[in-house]
C-alpha cells in the first residue's frame, strides 16, 4: 500500500453565497504575544438543510476584543450575532465564558465572500461578509421528542384562577 504526504492541504473554495450554519465551536483565545484577546468562531455548513450545498464545510471568524474598551469584545459583532436569534431577544452575561457557552451551537444564515490572495494570504481564500449573521430560515430537524438547539423549553402551571373573568 502507498501513503502520500503533502505540506499543504488543498481545498476547493466555497462559492459565494448566503449559507445557513452552526456556531459549531466558540473559544476565547489570545494572541501569541498575549496582547489582546478574540472570540474564535467555526461556522459549519449545515448538511440538514434541504438544497444546500457544500455542508459539512466550515468557515471561521473572530470576534476582537476592542482596542479601545479593553476586556470587552467588538459590541456590534456581538450585538449582530445576538439578534440573529430573534429581534426581541434581551441578553446579559455575567462573564466572557457564559458568553461563549451561550452562543456554541446557534444556527444563523450567514454570507461568505471570495476574496482575491492579498499580502496576508498567498492564494484566494473565502471570508464571512462583516456582521453578516441573519436570523436561519431552515429550523434544525430533530429526532423523535429531542429539541433543536436553542429551544428553550418553558411550561406554566395556569389553572384559570388568576382570570379577571
Amino acid at each position: 500500500m502507498a501513503y502520500e504526504f503533502s505540506n499543504k492541504d488543498t481545498y476547493e473554495l466555497i462559492p459565494e453565497g448566503d449559507y445557513e450554519v452552526v456556531l459549531a465551536t466558540a473559544e476565547i483565545k489570545e494572541t501569541n504575544d498575549k496582547s489582546r484577546k478574540y472570540i474564535s468562531c467555526k461556522f459549519t455548513i449545515r448538511t440538514d438543510v434541504e438544497g444546500q450545498t457544500n455542508g459539512g464545510r466550515s468557515i471561521f471568524d473572530n470576534i476582537w476584543e476592542d482596542k479601545v474598551k479593553v476586556g470587552q469584545f467588538d459590541n456590534r459583532k456581538l450585538q449582530k450575532l445576538l439578534l440573529a436569534q430573534g429581534p426581541n431577544g434581551v441578553y446579559s452575561f455575567e462573564t466572557d465564558e457564559e458568553l461563549v457557552q451561550h452562543i456554541n451551537g446557534l444556527n444563523m444564515l450567514i454570507h461568505i465572500n471570495k476574496k482575491d490572495a492579498d499580502e496576508y494570504h498567498d492564494e484566494a481564500y473565502n471570508e464571512l461578509k462583516y456582521c453578516s449573521y441573519r436570523p436561519s430560515k431552515s429550523q434544525p430537524k430533530t429526532l423523535a421528542s429531542a429539541k433543536p438547539a436553542g429551544v428553550v423549553d418553558v411550561s406554566y402551571d395556569f389553572d384559570g384562577s388568576d382570570l379577571p373573568f
